[in-house]
């Protein structure tokens, strides 16, 4: 199911395509990543997506089997019930009073408990914007040299990590969130939540312990915002979800691909560069080619004339 407003056409990455492949080649063959400057952001408002009937789900993600679920976590307590975002009608432009979020995290005040998740999959079109976001965890190697690239270069990120890949690196974890990456939920232990036989009470478990553990490991509350695995979902898991006062499901409108074991760097840089303004980009540190390959994504992007923000700044109202 494709959410969000739909694909543009366009020919700006070709231009910058050509210069990449020297950056591939270099990034590939050495851990040194190039280095890049941030242009600074101007970041738009959030477009909602549509709310799904229960018969509905949406996979934009790549297909797996995982386990069905993994019975020894424990739920634990639900976290802080008064920092939740608030919910989305669908496709409104949201418009309460500015805030920040950065590098405090300050969220908005449930203004609908118990609603279901917002969807969004991608923003507003009218400035050009990447929210550029990386997923799992699951390769700590990858993941500091990811950090250290866009930490060194004051490149804007935000991290969905699920509890396994956060619990292998603890310390890089912190200081992700020290130096003010905004942290996602993604899950304890990445299942898909939509799969047949997963209950009512693992989906909370799913959410719920993962926003704890990952709390007490990174000294700090999450983003109240969370991405299902795979990209599959359904309306129980927005309720689910919505009680936890998780207002906001984000997807994604753009991938570097990299979800294939037989991926290969060009092509991954390929699909990254075919990003719209307004697109929120997903990638992973899950393997040493995503890591490799991400100053390319990076440098190309800005050749293009985007910048960068984080999912909180893509979703920063103006009032």
């Amino acid at each position: 199911m494709r959410l969000g407003p739909g694909r543009r056409a366009g020919h700006r990455w070709q231009g910058a395509f050509a210069v990449l492949f020297s950056l591939v080649l270099g990034c590939t063959s050495s851990s040194t990543p190039p280095p890049a400057t941030a242009v600074p952001s101007a970041p738009p408002s959030v477009v909602a997506g549509p709310s799904l009937s229960p018969d509905q789900s949406a996979s934009p993600g790549t297909s797996a089997s995982p386990p069905i679920d993994d019975p020894s976590p424990s739920l634990g307590s639900p976290g802080p019930s008064d920092s939740p975002w608030p919910s989305f009608s669908s496709g409104a432009s949201l418009t309460p009073d500015p805030f920040f979020i950065l590098p405090e995290w300050e969220p908005w005040p449930a203004r609908y408990p118990g609603n279901p998740s917002a969807i969004v999959s991608q923003g507003p079109s009218q400035k050009p914007v990447i929210a550029l976001t990386i997923d799992d965890g699951n390769f700590p190697d990858g993941c500091r040299q990811e950090f250290a690239y866009l930490s060194s270069n004051h490149i804007p990120a935000t991290f969905f990590p699920d509890w396994v890949g956060v619990n292998k690196d603890p310390e890089l974890w912190r200081e992700i969130a020290d130096a003010g990456y905004p942290i996602g939920n993604h899950t304890l232990t990445h299942v898909d939540l939509a799969k047949p036989g997963v209950e009512d009470h693992s989906v909370r478990r799913q959410l719920a312990a993962a926003r704890e553990r990952i709390a007490k490991i990174i000294g700090r509350s999450m983003l109240p915002v969370w991405r299902p695995p795979y990209g599959s979902f359904d309306a129980r898991d927005l309720q689910i979800a919505g009680e936890l006062g998780l207002h906001t499901m984000i997807l994604w409108s753009a991938s570097d691909a990299d979800s294939g074991l037989n991926s290969k760097p060009e092509g991954m840089i390929r699909a990254a560069l075919r990003a719209q303004p307004g697109d929120i980009l997903l990638t992973h540190c899950n393997t040493q080619t995503s890591a490799d390959i991400l100053p390319a994504i990076v440098q190309g992007l800005l050749a293009m004339g985007y910048t960068f923000v984080t999912i909180p700044d893509m979703l920063r109202p103006y009032g």
